[in-house]
């Protein structure tokens, strides 16, 4: 635990670092989730307390060391016309219009960029060969018959998610390390409305390896039949 612990700082600090504002809105999801797990699972209110206070005080810390005022300029930035989050809305109004001229097929897969040859507006001087939202991208590459497939996979992995949730005890390194993986899924699910981090090999690969560990199904779960129905029994 304490391993992960430490594990958790380092990368949370590594995001800071980045100052991505993607990266930092991931960050901000996977804190609050996993504070809200915490908090759940304490049952006096002085351990609910306890419990955000240290993650407060954790994340003043690494904010701290990441550095205060680099991150707070970044975030400023947002609401700029020439930052790379302005110019973002660029890339959305253009995957919107390639949607709309192609609802049902889409413009074709790994054409994004080819396509906004002809749909970017407004400044040239950047062309966006990404729609930095791979929602978006989905749509306007794959259209609704490829959106369709893509929230019947998620559907489907949640689904079989929250089945590994049911059959396994709340307690254990298992459950800790399935709970991480769920947020880990989430953090970048909320990234990808401003990035296009899973087009990245290195990203993708990582993400795989959380929907595995968090599919996965403990070597050590049995089935115990008891009074017509099954009970769970695990090895510790």
């Amino acid at each position: 635990m304490h391993l992960m612990a430490g594990a958790s700082v380092i990368m949370a600090l590594s995001v800071l670092i980045a100052n991505s504002r993607s990266g930092l809105l991931g960050f901000f999801m996977s804190t609050v989730l996993a504070t809200g797990l915490v908090m759940r699972r304490q049952r006096s209110r002085r351990g609910r307390v306890a419990s955000v206070l240290l993650a407060l005080a954790l994340l003043l810390g690494i904010v701290t060391w990441a550095g205060v005022g680099g991150l707070a300029s970044r975030v400023a930035t947002v609401g700029r016309a020439d930052s790379s989050a302005g110019g973002r809305l660029q890339a959305w109004r253009g995957a919107l219009a390639i949607t709309a001229d192609f609802p049902l097929l889409g413009s074709g897969l790994d054409t994004f960029g080819v396509a906004m040859l002809q749909y970017q507006t407004g400044d040239r001087s950047i062309h966006f060969e990404e729609a930095h939202n791979d929602y978006l991208q989905i749509l306007a590459e794959g259209g609704a018959a490829l959106g369709a497939a893509v929230v019947a996979a998620i559907a489907t992995v949640a689904w079989l998610v929250h089945a590994r949730f049911r059959e396994a005890p709340r307690e254990g390194t298992t459950y800790w390390a399935r709970t991480g993986a769920v947020i880990g899924m989430l953090s970048i699910a909320v990234q990808s409305l401003m990035e296009f981090s899973l087009q990245m090999p290195g990203n993708a690969a990582l993400f795989c390896l959380l929907v595995a560990i968090a599919l996965h199904r403990s070597p050590n779960l049995r089935v115990r039949p008891s009074a017509g129905q099954s009970n769970y029994g695990f090895d510790r």
